[in-house]
């Protein structure tokens, strides 16, 4: 993920079995914030690897609430 030089930005942890993202918070102004993520699922990911990704997705959305989010999931098709 590439971000400008004059974006502050911070790589933003949540621990997870589901390893296959990104997540970062861009300060920006005086008080804005946006948190980003890139996440990666796999065309042929089983039931438990989906599972697994929803759940990182509720987890994000419960610890960083009142953020504004901008989310990227990239499904490659075979």
């Amino acid at each position: 993920m590439y971000i400008r030089d004059d974006l502050y930005c911070n790589q933003l942890y949540v621990d997870s079995v589901y390893k296959d993202f990104v997540l970062l918070q861009l300060k920006f102004g005086a008080n804005e914030r946006l948190i980003t993520g890139n996440f990666y699922r796999s065309p042929n990911s089983s039931l438990q690897s989906d599972e697994e990704f929803y759940s990182l997705i509720n987890s994000i959305c419960t610890t960083f609430t009142n953020e504004m989010f901008l989310w990227v999931i990239l499904i490659l098709l075979t």
